[in-house]
């Protein structure tokens, strides 16, 4: 069953894309890039002006801050592009909802709902080596063996 998932938002670029990086863009959304070996194609698409990406959501396209990484280290970055902003995306099958920001070219994904207060990448690492503790368990600093040391 395919996944959908709704986005809003957009990531700005200035100066704008010329047509010929326009044309580049959105041809990985249709092919996808073979050199990064992807499975699914980008889902980013370019503004006719060149001035912002906005996000389709569906399952046949690929992950969309892996992406979007992508996009800006290879194709923008290099250009002199300046990449800004936010996306916002609501799965319809599990109603999670999330962000991709970007900042000076940084990419940042972030849960949103259920709410997390970890960015998506930390918890990924964190989760493939350490087990949580169970819920209503502290964490307690012992500072009076602390203070004994100093």
């Amino acid at each position: 069953m395919a996944t959908s998932t709704d986005f809003i938002g957009h990531i700005g670029i200035e100066p704008p894309l010329n047509p010929d990086q326009i044309e580049c863009v959105t041809a990985l959304r249709k092919v996808g890039e073979r050199a990064s070996r992807a499975a699914r194609p980008s889902g980013w698409q370019v503004s006719d002006d060149g001035r912002c990406l906005t996000l389709s959501g569906d399952s046949k396209y690929g992950d969309p801050a892996k992406w979007l990484r992508y996009l800006i280290k290879w194709h923008l970055k290099p250009g002199g592009h300046r990449t800004d902003g936010v996306v916002v995306g609501c799965r319809r099958d599990t109603k999670e909802l999330f962000c991709v920001h970007v900042s000076a070219g940084r990419v940042s994904e972030k849960d949103l709902w259920p709410r997390s207060v970890e960015p998506r990448e930390v918890r990924r690492r964190t989760t493939a080596t350490h087990t949580p503790d169970p819920p209503g368990a502290a964490n307690v600093i012992d500072l009076a063996s602390r203070r004994a040391r100093a």
